[in-house]
């Protein structure tokens, strides 16, 4: 502690921030009373069965002892604050910004196929790609000639190719490895998918409506709330049912015109809300004020 104690003192008003699990105890314990301690979340803090996740739960318990806490949603802070009572922690949100929007929609409407859906993930468990294979066999059977592409690598993609195969949707699923374009990626497809079973943020929702390619997602905790208004910039349908999932695939594929409309209107939206100058601003004021009332709490 003392080589983090003798940095703050060299500093007028220093802030430090948490932004890892094994950090909290470290920040907690300083003994530079005039810094600023920020305490930042970006994962869900919440497992399947509604229990606190274990590495959380230290720093969740002791979240008051923060000068303020952040989280990426206005969904995570609003269960944190049932957790524990809002009087007792200073909670704001920042979320991430986008760093690549949609710049020509002439350009963008000539690039998108209008057959194809796509998903660029890790191909993990907890991202439940094979929800979005069990949906799309349900869409062929409207949409025989839809094509979803799936960009990514990960431990699942012998079984996803095994479902893939067994099902007989080789020729309209397609796996086209990691992608270092993935702004590029989207502009090409009528819609993206998600059905994680959790996520942070989701930062792959928040890359897809900033090139103007509407998303349709399951309910899940966190991220989807803040970013899509269903049914106006994009889709949300209840977790875990890929019906409802490929009912909006259908829908999408079936209404062109409207998902382009949908696009242009997710795009707009990040544009306004989530740009860089906008992420600068929120923490530039968060620290100020956090800055402030630590010197009136000193005095």
């Amino acid at each position: 502690m003392f080589w983090l104690d003798s940095l703050l003192a060299s500093y007028e008003t220093p802030t430090v921030v948490s932004d890892a699990r094994p950090c909290d105890e470290i920040v907690l314990r300083t003994k530079a009373k005039h810094a600023v301690t920020m305490w930042r979340l970006h994962s869900n803090h919440l497992e399947e069965n509604g229990e606190i996740v274990e590495k959380v739960a230290p720093g969740l318990k002791e979240i008051e002892r923060f000068d303020v806490a952040l989280t990426l949603t206005h969904q995570q802070k609003k269960d944190i604050e049932t957790f524990i009572a809002p009087a007792k922690a200073n909670i704001e949100v920042i979320p991430h910004a986008s760093l690549a929007f949609l710049q020509n929609e002439a350009v963008y409407e000539r690039k998108i196929q209008h057959t194809k859906a796509i998903v660029i993930s890790r191909f993990s468990e907890i991202k439940r790609i094979d929800h979005i294979l069990e949906a799309f066999r349900l869409v062929l059977q409207e949409v025989p000639h839809a094509i979803l592409e799936l960009y990514g690598i990960g431990s699942e993609e012998d079984h996803l190719r095994t479902l893939v195969t067994k099902h007989h949707l080789e020729h309209n699923v397609l796996f086209r490895g990691y992608t270092y374009e993935p702004a590029s990626r989207y502009t090409e497809a009528l819609f993206s998918i998600l059905a994680s079973k959790s996520e942070g943020f989701s930062l792959s929702i928040l890359e897809s409506m900033s090139m103007g390619t509407p998303v349709i997602s399951y309910d899940i905790h966190y991220g989807p709330t803040d970013l899509i208004t269903s049914g106006e910039n994009g889709w949300i349908v209840p977790n875990g049912d890929y019906k409802a999932l490929a009912t909006k695939m259908v829908w999408m594929f079936q209404h062109k015109e409207q998902a382009i409309a949908m696009g242009k209107r997710a795009a707009l939206h990040m544009k306004e809300v989530f740009h860089k100058e906008a992420y600068s601003k929120r923490w530039l004021d968060v620290v100020s004020c956090a800055i402030a009332k630590k010197k009136q709490k000193n005095l």
